[in-house]
Protein backbone atom coordinates (compact mmCIF):
# COMPACT_ATOMS: atom_id res chain seq x y z
CA UNK A 1 0.00 0.00 0.00
CA UNK A 2 1.07 3.59 -0.53
CA UNK A 3 3.08 4.99 2.37
CA UNK A 4 1.70 8.50 1.80
CA UNK A 5 -1.89 7.83 2.81
CA UNK A 6 -4.35 10.56 3.54
CA UNK A 7 -6.60 10.25 6.61
CA UNK A 8 -9.53 9.54 4.28
CA UNK A 9 -7.83 6.66 2.46
CA UNK A 10 -9.13 4.17 5.02
CA UNK A 11 -12.65 5.47 4.38
CA UNK A 12 -12.33 4.88 0.65
CA UNK A 13 -10.75 1.43 0.92
CA UNK A 14 -12.89 0.03 3.74
CA UNK A 15 -16.24 1.74 3.19
CA UNK A 16 -16.91 2.78 -0.41
CA UNK A 17 -15.76 -0.37 -2.26
CA UNK A 18 -17.44 -2.63 0.29
CA UNK A 19 -20.75 -0.76 0.08
CA UNK A 20 -20.68 -0.77 -3.71
CA UNK A 21 -19.85 -4.48 -3.98
CA UNK A 22 -22.67 -5.33 -1.57
CA UNK A 23 -25.13 -3.16 -3.52
CA UNK A 24 -24.02 -4.78 -6.79
CA UNK A 25 -24.60 -8.29 -5.41
CA UNK A 26 -28.08 -7.30 -4.21
CA UNK A 27 -28.96 -5.77 -7.59
CA UNK A 28 -27.88 -8.90 -9.46
CA UNK A 29 -29.53 -11.32 -7.01
CA UNK A 30 -32.90 -9.53 -6.83
CA UNK A 31 -33.73 -8.06 -10.26
CA UNK A 32 -36.97 -6.32 -9.33
CA UNK A 33 -37.79 -2.64 -9.71
CA UNK A 34 -37.94 -1.79 -5.99
CA UNK A 35 -34.48 -3.26 -5.39
CA UNK A 36 -33.24 -1.63 -8.61
CA UNK A 37 -34.23 1.82 -7.32
CA UNK A 38 -32.87 1.08 -3.84
CA UNK A 39 -29.49 0.02 -5.21
CA UNK A 40 -29.35 3.13 -7.39
CA UNK A 41 -30.04 5.16 -4.22
CA UNK A 42 -27.13 3.41 -2.47
CA UNK A 43 -24.80 4.20 -5.36
CA UNK A 44 -26.03 7.80 -5.35
CA UNK A 45 -25.33 8.11 -1.63
CA UNK A 46 -21.74 6.99 -2.19
CA UNK A 47 -21.40 9.44 -5.10
CA UNK A 48 -22.53 12.41 -3.00
CA UNK A 49 -20.46 11.31 -0.01
CA UNK A 50 -17.39 11.20 -2.26
CA UNK A 51 -18.14 14.70 -3.57
CA UNK A 52 -18.41 15.99 -0.01
CA UNK A 53 -15.03 14.48 0.85
CA UNK A 54 -13.41 15.80 -2.34
CA UNK A 55 -14.55 19.35 -1.65
CA UNK A 56 -14.41 19.66 2.12
CA UNK A 57 -11.99 17.03 3.44
CA UNK A 58 -9.38 16.17 0.81
CA UNK A 59 -5.96 17.72 0.29
CA UNK A 60 -4.99 15.25 -2.42
CA UNK A 61 -6.92 13.10 -4.83
CA UNK A 62 -6.58 10.42 -7.47
CA UNK A 63 -7.93 10.43 -11.00
CA UNK A 64 -9.33 6.95 -10.29
CA UNK A 65 -11.51 8.37 -7.51
CA UNK A 66 -12.86 11.12 -9.77
CA UNK A 67 -13.65 8.62 -12.53
CA UNK A 68 -15.35 6.28 -10.03
CA UNK A 69 -17.48 9.12 -8.73
CA UNK A 70 -18.34 10.27 -12.25
CA UNK A 71 -19.58 6.79 -13.16
CA UNK A 72 -21.72 6.73 -10.02
CA UNK A 73 -23.17 10.14 -10.85
CA UNK A 74 -24.07 9.08 -14.35
CA UNK A 75 -25.26 5.52 -13.83
CA UNK A 76 -26.57 5.53 -10.24
CA UNK A 77 -27.86 9.09 -9.78
CA UNK A 78 -29.25 9.14 -13.32
CA UNK A 79 -30.98 5.81 -12.77
CA UNK A 80 -32.38 6.97 -9.42
CA UNK A 81 -33.84 10.13 -10.96
CA UNK A 82 -35.50 8.24 -13.79
CA UNK A 83 -36.62 5.31 -11.64
CA UNK A 84 -38.26 7.45 -8.97
CA UNK A 85 -40.04 9.68 -11.49
CA UNK A 86 -41.37 6.66 -13.37
CA UNK A 87 -42.44 4.96 -10.13
CA UNK A 88 -44.47 8.05 -9.18
CA UNK A 89 -46.18 7.73 -12.56
CA UNK A 90 -46.90 4.04 -11.99
CA UNK A 91 -44.31 2.75 -14.44
CA UNK A 92 -40.77 1.31 -14.41
CA UNK A 93 -37.56 1.78 -16.37
CA UNK A 94 -37.97 -1.72 -17.82
CA UNK A 95 -41.37 -0.78 -19.25
CA UNK A 96 -40.41 2.73 -20.35
CA UNK A 97 -37.25 1.68 -22.20
CA UNK A 98 -38.39 -1.82 -23.23
CA UNK A 99 -35.54 -3.72 -21.59
CA UNK A 100 -35.75 -6.77 -19.34
CA UNK A 101 -35.39 -5.86 -15.68
CA UNK A 102 -32.70 -8.54 -15.26
CA UNK A 103 -30.63 -6.92 -18.01
CA UNK A 104 -30.90 -3.45 -16.45
CA UNK A 105 -30.10 -4.74 -12.97
CA UNK A 106 -26.97 -6.51 -14.22
CA UNK A 107 -25.77 -3.35 -15.96
CA UNK A 108 -26.30 -1.30 -12.79
CA UNK A 109 -24.44 -3.93 -10.77
CA UNK A 110 -21.55 -3.86 -13.24
CA UNK A 111 -21.24 -0.06 -13.02
CA UNK A 112 -21.13 -0.27 -9.21
CA UNK A 113 -18.45 -2.96 -9.31
CA UNK A 114 -16.30 -0.87 -11.66
CA UNK A 115 -16.53 2.14 -9.32
CA UNK A 116 -15.59 -0.10 -6.37
CA UNK A 117 -12.51 -1.34 -8.23
CA UNK A 118 -11.53 2.22 -9.16
CA UNK A 119 -11.79 3.48 -5.58
CA UNK A 120 -9.62 0.61 -4.41
CA UNK A 121 -7.06 0.81 -7.24
CA UNK A 122 -6.76 4.56 -6.79
CA UNK A 123 -5.87 4.12 -3.13
CA UNK A 124 -3.55 1.18 -3.68
CA UNK A 125 -1.75 1.90 -6.94
CA UNK A 126 -2.15 5.51 -8.12
CA UNK A 127 0.10 8.36 -7.03
CA UNK A 128 -2.00 11.15 -5.51
CA UNK A 129 -2.06 14.72 -6.77
CA UNK A 130 -1.82 17.25 -3.94
CA UNK A 131 -4.06 20.20 -4.63
CA UNK A 132 -3.72 22.16 -1.39
CA UNK A 133 -0.30 23.38 -2.56
CA UNK A 134 -1.66 24.73 -5.86
CA UNK A 135 -1.17 28.49 -5.78
CA UNK A 136 -1.61 31.43 -8.17
CA UNK A 137 -1.03 35.16 -8.02
CA UNK A 138 -3.66 37.85 -8.31
CA UNK A 139 -2.10 39.15 -11.51
CA UNK A 140 -2.73 35.74 -13.12
CA UNK A 141 -6.41 36.64 -13.32
CA UNK A 142 -5.61 37.96 -16.79
CA UNK A 143 -5.39 34.33 -17.95
CA UNK A 144 -9.06 33.92 -17.08
CA UNK A 145 -9.85 37.05 -19.11
CA UNK A 146 -7.85 35.50 -21.94
CA UNK A 147 -9.82 32.26 -21.66
CA UNK A 148 -13.11 34.15 -21.81
CA UNK A 149 -11.85 36.05 -24.86
CA UNK A 150 -10.98 32.75 -26.57
CA UNK A 151 -14.46 31.43 -25.74
CA UNK A 152 -16.18 34.49 -27.16
CA UNK A 153 -13.97 34.46 -30.25
CA UNK A 154 -14.90 30.81 -30.84
CA UNK A 155 -18.59 31.73 -30.57
CA UNK A 156 -18.13 34.65 -32.96
CA UNK A 157 -16.33 32.56 -35.59
CA UNK A 158 -18.65 29.58 -35.29
CA UNK A 159 -15.98 27.27 -33.90
CA UNK A 160 -18.13 26.60 -30.86
CA UNK A 161 -21.87 26.92 -30.44
CA UNK A 162 -24.96 24.88 -29.70
CA UNK A 163 -23.91 21.52 -28.18
CA UNK A 164 -20.26 22.61 -27.96
CA UNK A 165 -17.59 22.30 -30.64
CA UNK A 166 -19.05 22.77 -34.12
CA UNK A 167 -17.95 20.70 -37.13
CA UNK A 168 -18.34 21.93 -40.69
CA UNK A 169 -19.94 20.07 -43.59
CA UNK A 170 -16.79 17.90 -43.93
CA UNK A 171 -16.85 17.10 -40.21
CA UNK A 172 -13.80 19.31 -39.57
CA UNK A 173 -13.44 21.46 -36.45
CA UNK A 174 -11.30 24.54 -36.02
CA UNK A 175 -8.38 24.70 -33.61
CA UNK A 176 -10.00 27.71 -31.92
CA UNK A 177 -13.17 25.71 -31.38
CA UNK A 178 -11.25 22.75 -29.95
CA UNK A 179 -9.31 24.92 -27.50
CA UNK A 180 -12.42 26.83 -26.41
CA UNK A 181 -14.29 23.56 -25.99
CA UNK A 182 -11.70 22.09 -23.61
CA UNK A 183 -10.84 25.33 -21.78
CA UNK A 184 -14.31 26.84 -21.38
CA UNK A 185 -15.82 24.37 -18.87
CA UNK A 186 -12.83 24.87 -16.53
CA UNK A 187 -13.00 28.69 -16.60
CA UNK A 188 -15.60 29.02 -13.78
CA UNK A 189 -13.49 26.79 -11.53
CA UNK A 190 -10.28 28.68 -12.29
CA UNK A 191 -12.10 31.95 -11.64
CA UNK A 192 -13.36 30.81 -8.23
CA UNK A 193 -9.82 29.72 -7.40
CA UNK A 194 -8.88 33.43 -7.44
CA UNK A 195 -11.56 34.54 -4.96
CA UNK A 196 -9.34 34.27 -1.83
CA UNK A 197 -6.64 36.26 -3.67
CA UNK A 198 -9.15 39.02 -4.48
CA UNK A 199 -10.97 39.55 -1.17
CA UNK A 200 -12.49 42.95 -1.94
CA UNK A 201 -12.78 45.84 -4.35
CA UNK A 202 -12.54 45.82 -8.12
CA UNK A 203 -10.65 42.53 -8.23
CA UNK A 204 -13.49 40.67 -6.48
CA UNK A 205 -16.07 42.38 -8.71
CA UNK A 206 -14.05 41.27 -11.75
CA UNK A 207 -14.05 37.70 -10.45
CA UNK A 208 -17.83 37.68 -10.09
CA UNK A 209 -18.21 39.17 -13.57
CA UNK A 210 -15.89 36.56 -15.04
CA UNK A 211 -17.71 33.76 -13.24
CA UNK A 212 -21.11 34.87 -14.51
CA UNK A 213 -19.85 35.28 -18.08
CA UNK A 214 -18.04 31.94 -18.07
CA UNK A 215 -21.14 30.08 -16.83
CA UNK A 216 -23.38 31.89 -19.31
CA UNK A 217 -21.15 30.75 -22.18
CA UNK A 218 -21.75 27.14 -21.15
CA UNK A 219 -25.56 27.22 -21.32
CA UNK A 220 -25.82 26.61 -25.08
CA UNK A 221 -23.11 23.93 -24.93
CA UNK A 222 -25.28 21.46 -23.06
CA UNK A 223 -26.81 20.78 -19.68
CA UNK A 224 -24.22 18.18 -18.73
CA UNK A 225 -21.39 20.60 -19.51
CA UNK A 226 -23.02 23.26 -17.32
CA UNK A 227 -23.83 20.84 -14.49
CA UNK A 228 -20.32 19.42 -14.25
CA UNK A 229 -18.81 22.89 -14.57
CA UNK A 230 -20.82 23.98 -11.51
CA UNK A 231 -19.69 20.85 -9.64
CA UNK A 232 -16.08 21.61 -10.61
CA UNK A 233 -16.54 25.19 -9.41
CA UNK A 234 -17.50 23.99 -5.93
CA UNK A 235 -14.49 21.64 -6.04
CA UNK A 236 -12.20 24.57 -6.89
CA UNK A 237 -13.72 26.64 -4.10
CA UNK A 238 -12.78 23.96 -1.59
CA UNK A 239 -9.26 23.70 -3.03
CA UNK A 240 -8.74 27.46 -2.94
CA UNK A 241 -9.27 27.58 0.82
CA UNK A 242 -6.91 24.68 1.52
CA UNK A 243 -9.68 22.43 2.81
CA UNK A 244 -10.77 24.93 5.46
CA UNK A 245 -14.19 25.55 3.91
CA UNK A 246 -17.36 24.41 5.68
CA UNK A 247 -20.43 23.16 3.85
CA UNK A 248 -22.44 25.69 5.86
CA UNK A 249 -20.67 28.50 3.99
CA UNK A 250 -21.54 26.83 0.70
CA UNK A 251 -25.16 26.17 1.59
CA UNK A 252 -26.53 29.50 0.27
CA UNK A 253 -24.66 28.95 -3.01
CA UNK A 254 -25.94 25.37 -3.26
CA UNK A 255 -29.50 26.59 -2.69
CA UNK A 256 -29.02 29.30 -5.30
CA UNK A 257 -27.38 26.96 -7.82
CA UNK A 258 -30.31 24.52 -7.96
CA UNK A 259 -32.90 26.91 -9.47
CA UNK A 260 -30.26 28.48 -11.72
CA UNK A 261 -29.40 25.05 -13.12
CA UNK A 262 -33.09 24.35 -13.63
CA UNK A 263 -33.52 27.64 -15.51
CA UNK A 264 -30.43 26.84 -17.56
CA UNK A 265 -31.99 23.47 -18.41
CA UNK A 266 -35.21 25.12 -19.60
CA UNK A 267 -33.29 27.65 -21.71
CA UNK A 268 -31.19 24.91 -23.26
CA UNK A 269 -34.25 22.78 -23.99
CA UNK A 270 -35.89 25.76 -25.68
CA UNK A 271 -32.75 26.05 -27.84
CA UNK A 272 -33.03 22.34 -28.63
CA UNK A 273 -36.67 22.79 -29.73
CA UNK A 274 -35.56 25.74 -31.87
CA UNK A 275 -32.89 23.56 -33.45
CA UNK A 276 -35.47 20.85 -34.22
CA UNK A 277 -37.78 23.41 -35.77
CA UNK A 278 -34.97 24.71 -37.97
CA UNK A 279 -34.54 21.29 -39.58
CA UNK A 280 -31.37 21.05 -41.67
CA UNK A 281 -30.66 24.80 -41.46
CA UNK A 282 -27.53 25.64 -39.45
CA UNK A 283 -28.31 28.40 -36.96
CA UNK A 284 -25.83 30.41 -34.94
CA UNK A 285 -26.02 30.60 -31.16
CA UNK A 286 -27.44 34.12 -31.48
CA UNK A 287 -30.22 32.93 -33.79
CA UNK A 288 -31.00 29.92 -31.59
CA UNK A 289 -31.05 32.13 -28.50
CA UNK A 290 -33.45 34.56 -30.16
CA UNK A 291 -35.80 31.74 -31.17
CA UNK A 292 -35.56 30.18 -27.69
CA UNK A 293 -36.42 33.53 -26.14
CA UNK A 294 -39.46 33.70 -28.39
CA UNK A 295 -40.61 30.28 -27.15
CA UNK A 296 -40.13 31.25 -23.51
CA UNK A 297 -41.84 34.63 -23.95
CA UNK A 298 -45.08 32.85 -24.80
CA UNK A 299 -45.38 32.11 -21.08
CA UNK A 300 -47.19 29.13 -19.64
CA UNK A 301 -47.21 26.31 -22.17
CA UNK A 302 -48.46 22.99 -20.83
CA UNK A 303 -47.13 20.98 -23.78
CA UNK A 304 -43.65 22.53 -23.51
CA UNK A 305 -43.58 22.07 -19.73
CA UNK A 306 -44.54 18.42 -20.13
CA UNK A 307 -41.78 17.87 -22.67
CA UNK A 308 -39.26 19.45 -20.31
CA UNK A 309 -40.33 17.17 -17.47
CA UNK A 310 -40.21 14.09 -19.70
CA UNK A 311 -36.78 15.11 -20.92
CA UNK A 312 -35.54 15.55 -17.35
CA UNK A 313 -36.96 12.12 -16.53
CA UNK A 314 -35.65 10.13 -19.48
CA UNK A 315 -32.37 11.80 -20.47
CA UNK A 316 -30.66 10.87 -17.23
CA UNK A 317 -31.20 7.16 -17.87
CA UNK A 318 -27.86 6.40 -19.54
CA UNK A 319 -27.88 2.79 -18.33
CA UNK A 320 -29.85 1.37 -21.25
CA UNK A 321 -26.98 1.43 -23.77
CA UNK A 322 -24.57 -0.21 -21.34
CA UNK A 323 -27.17 -2.88 -20.62
CA UNK A 324 -27.65 -3.51 -24.36
CA UNK A 325 -23.93 -3.98 -24.96
CA UNK A 326 -23.45 -6.18 -21.90
CA UNK A 327 -26.34 -8.43 -22.93
CA UNK A 328 -25.09 -8.62 -26.53
CA UNK A 329 -21.49 -9.32 -25.45
CA UNK A 330 -22.50 -12.85 -24.39
CA UNK A 331 -23.58 -13.75 -27.91
CA UNK A 332 -21.41 -11.50 -30.11
CA UNK A 333 -17.65 -11.34 -30.56
CA UNK A 334 -16.03 -8.11 -29.27
CA UNK A 335 -14.00 -5.80 -31.48
CA UNK A 336 -10.63 -6.68 -29.88
CA UNK A 337 -9.24 -3.15 -29.89
CA UNK A 338 -10.83 -1.74 -33.03
CA UNK A 339 -12.89 0.71 -30.97
CA UNK A 340 -9.74 1.86 -29.14
CA UNK A 341 -7.90 2.26 -32.45
CA UNK A 342 -10.79 4.29 -33.84
CA UNK A 343 -10.64 6.57 -30.78
CA UNK A 344 -6.90 7.12 -31.18
CA UNK A 345 -7.27 7.92 -34.87
CA UNK A 346 -10.03 10.41 -34.11
CA UNK A 347 -7.68 12.25 -31.73
CA UNK A 348 -4.77 12.50 -34.19
CA UNK A 349 -4.72 15.99 -35.79
CA UNK A 350 -5.46 16.09 -39.51
CA UNK A 351 -2.18 17.87 -40.21
CA UNK A 352 -0.22 14.73 -39.34
CA UNK A 353 -2.88 12.22 -40.45
CA UNK A 354 -3.73 12.89 -44.11
CA UNK A 355 -6.23 10.01 -44.30
CA UNK A 356 -8.29 11.14 -41.33
CA UNK A 357 -11.33 11.75 -43.54
CA UNK A 358 -11.74 7.98 -43.75
CA UNK A 359 -12.06 7.90 -39.95
CA UNK A 360 -14.39 10.89 -39.87
CA UNK A 361 -16.59 9.11 -42.41
CA UNK A 362 -17.42 6.53 -39.73
CA UNK A 363 -18.83 9.38 -37.66
CA UNK A 364 -19.60 8.37 -34.11
CA UNK A 365 -18.35 5.37 -32.16
CA UNK A 366 -21.75 3.69 -32.27
CA UNK A 367 -21.58 3.39 -36.07
CA UNK A 368 -18.56 1.14 -35.64
CA UNK A 369 -19.72 -0.82 -32.60
CA UNK A 370 -23.47 -1.31 -32.77
CA UNK A 371 -23.68 -3.33 -36.02
CA UNK A 372 -21.09 -5.75 -34.63
CA UNK A 373 -23.35 -6.34 -31.59
CA UNK A 374 -26.58 -6.62 -33.53
CA UNK A 375 -27.80 -3.16 -32.47
CA UNK A 376 -29.09 -0.24 -34.49
CA UNK A 377 -26.46 2.45 -35.18
CA UNK A 378 -27.85 5.45 -33.33
CA UNK A 379 -26.60 8.13 -30.96
CA UNK A 380 -26.32 6.34 -27.62
CA UNK A 381 -24.96 7.20 -24.18
CA UNK A 382 -21.44 5.87 -24.64
CA UNK A 383 -18.78 6.00 -21.93
CA UNK A 384 -15.51 4.37 -20.97
CA UNK A 385 -17.57 1.36 -19.82
CA UNK A 386 -19.29 0.91 -23.18
CA UNK A 387 -15.94 1.19 -24.97
CA UNK A 388 -14.50 -1.48 -22.69
CA UNK A 389 -17.41 -3.84 -23.37
CA UNK A 390 -17.19 -3.16 -27.12
CA UNK A 391 -13.52 -4.12 -27.32
CA UNK A 392 -13.09 -6.84 -24.69
CA UNK A 393 -16.52 -7.80 -23.41
CA UNK A 394 -17.01 -8.23 -19.66
CA UNK A 395 -13.23 -8.04 -19.07
CA UNK A 396 -12.99 -4.68 -20.80
CA UNK A 397 -15.57 -3.07 -18.55
CA UNK A 398 -13.02 -3.30 -15.72
CA UNK A 399 -9.73 -3.12 -17.63
CA UNK A 400 -10.41 0.03 -19.64
CA UNK A 401 -11.46 2.33 -16.74
CA UNK A 402 -8.51 1.22 -14.59
CA UNK A 403 -6.01 1.67 -17.42
CA UNK A 404 -7.53 5.02 -18.38
CA UNK A 405 -7.39 6.45 -14.86
CA UNK A 406 -3.76 5.42 -14.36
CA UNK A 407 -2.72 6.79 -17.75
CA UNK A 408 -4.56 10.10 -17.34
CA UNK A 409 -3.14 10.46 -13.83
CA UNK A 410 0.40 9.91 -15.13
CA UNK A 411 -0.22 12.32 -18.02
CA UNK A 412 -1.53 15.03 -15.69
CA UNK A 413 1.39 14.71 -13.28
CA UNK A 414 3.96 14.73 -16.09
CA UNK A 415 2.46 17.69 -17.91
CA UNK A 416 1.74 19.80 -14.82
CA UNK A 417 5.21 19.28 -13.37
CA UNK A 418 6.76 21.43 -16.10
CA UNK A 419 4.19 24.24 -16.19
CA UNK A 420 3.82 27.57 -14.37
CA UNK A 421 1.32 27.63 -11.51
CA UNK A 422 -1.62 29.24 -13.31
CA UNK A 423 -1.26 26.87 -16.27
CA UNK A 424 -1.09 23.93 -13.85
CA UNK A 425 -4.36 25.08 -12.30
CA UNK A 426 -6.00 25.24 -15.74
CA UNK A 427 -4.71 21.77 -16.64
CA UNK A 428 -5.73 20.14 -13.34
CA UNK A 429 -9.25 21.61 -13.28
CA UNK A 430 -9.78 20.77 -16.95
CA UNK A 431 -8.74 17.14 -16.42
CA UNK A 432 -10.91 16.75 -13.31
CA UNK A 433 -13.90 18.30 -15.08
CA UNK A 434 -13.65 15.92 -18.04
CA UNK A 435 -12.99 12.80 -15.97
CA UNK A 436 -16.02 13.57 -13.80
CA UNK A 437 -18.32 13.46 -16.83
CA UNK A 438 -19.88 10.06 -17.53
CA UNK A 439 -20.98 10.39 -21.13
CA UNK A 440 -17.70 10.81 -22.95
CA UNK A 441 -16.36 8.35 -25.48
CA UNK A 442 -12.83 6.99 -25.32
CA UNK A 443 -11.74 9.35 -28.10
CA UNK A 444 -12.71 12.26 -25.85
CA UNK A 445 -9.93 11.39 -23.40
CA UNK A 446 -7.31 11.25 -26.13
CA UNK A 447 -8.58 14.55 -27.52
CA UNK A 448 -8.38 16.01 -23.99
CA UNK A 449 -4.68 15.10 -23.71
CA UNK A 450 -3.95 16.42 -27.20
CA UNK A 451 -5.76 19.72 -26.63
CA UNK A 452 -4.18 20.26 -23.21
CA UNK A 453 -0.70 19.94 -24.72
CA UNK A 454 -1.64 22.38 -27.48
CA UNK A 455 -3.19 24.78 -24.95
CA UNK A 456 -0.56 24.61 -22.22
CA UNK A 457 2.50 25.33 -24.39
CA UNK A 458 1.49 28.86 -25.53
CA UNK A 459 0.06 29.65 -22.07
CA UNK A 460 3.34 28.62 -20.45
CA UNK A 461 5.32 30.76 -22.91
CA UNK A 462 2.99 33.68 -22.24
CA UNK A 463 3.44 33.29 -18.49
CA UNK A 464 7.23 33.13 -18.78
CA UNK A 465 7.25 36.23 -20.98
CA UNK A 466 4.91 37.97 -18.56
CA UNK A 467 7.21 37.08 -15.66
CA UNK A 468 10.21 38.47 -17.53
CA UNK A 469 8.69 41.89 -18.31
CA UNK A 470 6.60 42.49 -15.16
CA UNK A 471 7.74 42.86 -11.55
CA UNK A 472 6.59 40.15 -9.10
CA UNK A 473 3.48 40.56 -6.96
CA UNK A 474 5.23 41.46 -3.72
CA UNK A 475 1.91 41.46 -1.90
CA UNK A 476 1.32 37.82 -2.80
CA UNK A 477 2.83 34.78 -1.15
CA UNK A 478 5.23 32.78 -3.34
CA UNK A 479 3.73 30.00 -5.43
CA UNK A 480 4.35 26.70 -3.74
CA UNK A 481 3.77 24.38 -6.65
CA UNK A 482 1.64 21.37 -7.42
CA UNK A 483 3.08 18.63 -5.26
CA UNK A 484 2.91 14.90 -5.87
CA UNK A 485 3.22 12.24 -3.22
CA UNK A 486 5.79 9.70 -4.26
Amino acid sequence: MNRHRTPNNAWFVARFPGCLVLAAVVAAAFPVNAVFIGVAAAGSAVAFAAIYIFIYRMKQFRISWILADGLLLGYSVGTLNTGVRLALEGSTAAIQFARPQEQLSMALAASLLVSAVLFFVGSAAEKPIRIDTLSVRRSDLRFVWLGLAVELAAFATGGIGYMGTVADARNHVTMLGEIAGVWGPALPAVTVFFFPRCPRGLSRAACWLLLAAALLCLVPQGRRVLLYAVLLTFFASGVSTGGRLSIRKHLPLIIAAAPLLYVGNIVFYAMRVSSWQAGSARLSVTELSARAAGILRVGKDAAFDQKVEENLRDRTFVLSYLSDLLAASWTHEPLFGRDLLFSIRMAVPSIIYPNKDSVRAIGMEENLVNPEFGLYAEDDANSILTTGVSDLGAVGIFLYPVALSLLIGAFTRTLARHLPQIVRAIVVFTVVGVIWRTEIGFSGYFILCRDLIILSIPLAILKMWDRAVRPPDWNQSPAKGLDYAS
